[in-house]
């Protein structure tokens, strides 16, 4: 049922998005005009030696995300001269070598034809080539690349002409990194000679490579490998480790960290991506060279998997593969629902071309195969593979894509274990403790508690208020087979304790109350559960959803560890659907909680960021940020252009508005220096003139941005949740999420105002029932509610106040609303068994009362 579910999400998706073809048609040829416009003035102005405006106008190009196409159309029609002198120029900062670099791929992609390139490789190995021919082939087949290799492999394993395999390992050699990969599929072709010759090219490429090493040091180990080619790969290893080949790790341990390097996407990954557009080479049944082209965003967890699978066919035991696995997967299936989320914002401010779009929504299959192949590992091998997220998550904070995997991964584990298998009862301590002179000091989560033994052997539990005192009795040593041994050492008879005994029991343990000073913290809370682990996340978003997770399987007599904490994060999770949130990037502490406090007069929600990295963590972290203020002084790590620039080339902050924040006698400086388009704020400012100033950033915001739109999941999903919260059969501490649903019950929309009013209703109101019904009250007397809501507030009030609403209830009779008129009357019912009010009622509502009256 829930595939079915999510592939009609899918269609209607991918409907709408057909609804607008037309509009996204025009869109197209729009920003296809505005680029031309911006890279011809931003040429023009540099000819004029208006270098900063140039290069102003070649960021904003860039930040356009042009086509190849396009851009190799401009660069020719300014001239390659032109393009030279302005990447010379330092004042024109790196744009124009980006572009540049553009131009030339696509350039190279045009000249990879395979008939040229097969006639090009065929010259290389005759042995009628002049030496200088086969010079200027070597350099042809180094701009060419990676294209040309599977041309070029099938010479590497000639047996009859060895000078061919030395000319075709020599052209692959001096390829350099971008030749590394569709190499390295090669040591595993089942020709020697290809095996062999695939080992000397990463042991001569400069500069040496170390994405090599697994699949060399499985050549080392595998037992059915000769003896030459292990040799060989043997001194290969030690060339470009250092390492003795016997002193390294295993063959599946190179291949984990290989796999989780791409997973993590780290440093080098997404340029590695560019170098060889995206390609992923493979061996087919014949043995030949073949490349799949992946979208540059999926290439990362394509070698992911890749190299997953290979670890796994040499340690198929190995449980932390299938642990990355899932968690391979759960990136995928989160990047491409996030991109789909992009593409259908309204307004559309994307920048993916109606190509990229459309190649977006091609992926959208993964939605389903992704949870399926997920599942496929099991529930330990997930939960492994949360517990992982959550490690990551605190070594690499503000990572882009591990807080979705977190969440996906926290979802998946409780479809898998719906009973909570895995969850874990918090330990009972108990300590045996002699008696002495002074109380036996027992320690428990690090608070010692005093407990007196009254001379006899105890036994103590604590518990999470009490401890239990269990009095164990002695042998008398005075006696001797049940007869007086010697009387007259009555001291020693008195030394032993009688067994403590309550009314009508015998020896029992006896619950002692300690004082609020003394009461010991329960246990440090240890869990076997990823899900209750994930309580403690270093991103919220995953807090919220291992908390959501475990709402849903809460479905035990005893308490477990973490019950304690989930009612607190899902009553934080309902408020997540805030009033504008604004992102304060200042160094100057004194002067960013000046600015703060006038915003909080305002109703704004405040962050601040002491500095440009840690305003990018920020940014992508709950709650989103509807804007942000840059301060024009930054200097710690990124400048405030650098930090704008940045912040744009992340898809989940690209489109959140910036602003800068100025002195005001600086105006005129500032504008010169980011330009009139972006919106500026003066410290000076207070009052209206700062409230004005700030709606008119919150203006270009976009209307349904996909941040915004998924904060508000959260707070529907947590006050859903809380209503499928049974309050007679839970273990989950439910105070504070009676607050945060009490508050939202006014400014909120109606999709978290339901389930809160629903809530409250359900746990009776809590702790505060009298703050609660007043509030429950206040919303089903105001008119302007929708139906629904006020159906609710009112439900729910009769059961946090069971007396003194006789009067609502009768009032209620002259609502439009049957259903509304229904639970009145049900309510009314319940408090009202007899007497002169519940006469009035049956009188005034009596069926056909105007008939019978006439």
């Amino acid at each position: 049922m829930i595939g079915r579910t999510r592939v009609l999400a899918a269609v209607l998706v991918a409907a709408v998005c057909a609804c607008y073809v037309p509009t996204s048609a025009r869109a197209e040829e729009d920003k296809t005009a505005q680029i031309e416009k911006l890279f011809r003035e931003g040429v023009d102005l540099y000819q004029q030696g208006k270098y900063a405006d140039a290069q102003r106008k070649l960021k904003d190009v860039m930040a356009l995300d042009p086509r190849n196409e396009i851009i190799a159309r401009l660069v020719e029609e300014a001239g390659a001269r032109v393009m030279a002198q302005m990447m010379a120029n330092v004042r024109m900062g790196n744009e124009p070598t980006y572009i540049w670099q553009s131009y030339r791929k696509y350039q190279v992609r045009k000249l990879a034809d395979k008939e040229r390139m097969a006639k090009m490789a065929q010259r290389l190995v005759e042995p009628t080539t002049t030496e200088d021919e086969r010079a200027l082939l070597y350099r042809e087949f180094g701009e060419l690349g990676h294209y040309s290799i599977p041309i070029i492999a099938p010479y590497l394993k000639d047996a009859t002409h060895e000078d061919y395999r030395t000319n075709a390992r020599i052209a692959i050699g001096r390829m350099g990194p971008r030749a590394v990969l569709p190499v390295i599929e090669l040591l595993a072709h089942k020709d020697p000679l290809m095996r062999e010759n695939a080992v000397l090219i990463l042991a001569e490429m400069q500069p040496l490579d170390p994405r090599g090493i697994p699949a060399l040091k499985a050549r080392v180990e595998d037992a059915n490998e000769q003896p030459s080619i292990k040799n060989y790969a043997a001194r290969a290893l030690q060339r470009i480790t250092g390492i003795e080949p016997a002193k390294m790790r295993t063959a599946p341990e190179y291949y984990y960290d290989l796999a989780n390097r791409y997973f993590l996407d780290r440093a080098g990954v997404a340029e590695e991506a560019e170098d060889i557009d995206g390609m992923v080479w493979h061996l087919n049944d014949a043995g030949d060279l073949v490349s799949v082209q992946y979208p540059l965003w999926a290439w990362n967890e394509q070698m992911a998997e890749d190299n997953v699978l290979k670890g796994l066919a040499l340690a198929s035991d190995n449980p932390l593969f299938l642990s990355l696995w899932a968690s391979v997967q759960a990136a995928e299936y989160t990047e491409v629902k996030d991109l789909l989320d992009i593409c259908t914002e309204q307004p559309a401010q994307n920048s993916f071309s109606a190509e990229e779009k459309k190649e977006i929504e091609a992926w959208d299959k993964k939605l389903i195969d992704c949870k399926r192949l997920i599942a496929a590992v099991g529930k330990e091998n997930v939960n492994a593979a949360l517990a992982k997220v959550h490690v990551d998550l605190k070594k690499y904070p503000g990572h882009s894509r591990l807080p979705q995997v977190g969440c996906c991964l926290a979802k998946e584990l409780a479809a898998l274990d719906p009973t909570g298998e895995l969850l874990t009862p918090p330990p009972e301590v108990t300590v045996e403790a002699i008696p002495g002179k002074d109380p036996v000091i027992v320690k428990s989560g690090g608070a010692p508690v005093a407990v007196k033994t009254e001379g006899a052997i105890v036994k103590v539990t604590l518990k999470k208020d009490s401890v239990e005192v269990y009095a164990i009795p002695t042998v008398d040593p005075t006696l001797k087979n049940g007869k007086k041994k010697d009387e007259s050492k009555e001291e020693k008879k008195e030394a032993v304790a009688e067994p403590k005994k309550e009314e009508g029991k015998d020896a029992a343990a006896v619950a002692v109350p300690l004082p609020p000073s003394v009461v010991p913290p329960p246990p440090t809370p240890v869990s076997t559960s990823a899900l209750v682990n994930g309580l403690d996340s270093a991103d919220e978003s995953v807090q919220y959803a291992c908390a959501l997770a475990l709402a849903s399987i809460d479905r035990f007599p005893t308490r477990w560890i973490g019950s304690e904490k989930v009612g607190t994060i899902l009553g934080r999770g309902v408020g997540e659907d805030r009033p504008p949130q604004i992102l304060i990037v200042e160094e100057n502490l004194n002067a960013a909680n000046e600015l703060r406090a006038k915003l909080d007069k305002m109703n704004f929600g405040v962050t601040l960021a002491a500095s440009g990295r840690d305003a990018l963590v920020i940014a992508r972290s709950f709650p989103p940020k509807d804007i942000a203020i840059i301060s024009d002084v930054l200097r710690r790590d990124l400048s405030a252009e650098q930090l704008i620039e940045e912040l744009k080339a992340d898809v989940r902050t690209r489109y959140m508005p910036a602003s800068i924040l100025h002195a005001n006698k600086d105006r005129t400086l500032i504008q010169s220096r980011f330009g009139m388009d972006i919106p500026l704020v003066e410290r000076e400012m207070a009052g209206n003139d700062l409230k004005v100033a700030v709606d008119g950033v919150l203006a270009k915001r976009a209307g349904e941005a996909a941040p915004k739109r998924k904060a508000r999941e959260v707070a529907v999903a947590c006050a859903t949740a809380l209503t499928k919260i049974d309050p007679r059969d839970t273990n989950i501490v439910l105070d504070d999420a009676v607050v945060a649903c009490t508050k939202a019950l006014f400014n909120r929309p109606d999709d978290v105002r339901n389930p809160a009013a629903v809530f409250l209703g359900r746990i009776e109101g809590g702790k505060e029932k009298k703050e609660v019904a007043d509030k429950l009250k206040a919303v089903f007397l105001d008119a302007n509610n929708a139906v629904e809501l006020r159906r609710n507030a009112l439900r729910s009030l009769g059961y946090v106040q069971k007396e003194g609403l006789e009067e609502i209830y009768v009032k209620a009779q002259s609502e439009a609303d049957q259903e509304i008129k229904d639970i009145a009357a049900e309510a009314l019912g319940q408090v009202s068994r007899s007497g002169k009010l519940i006469t009035d009622f049956l009188r005034a509502n009596r069926i056909e009362k105007d008939k019978k009256e006439k």
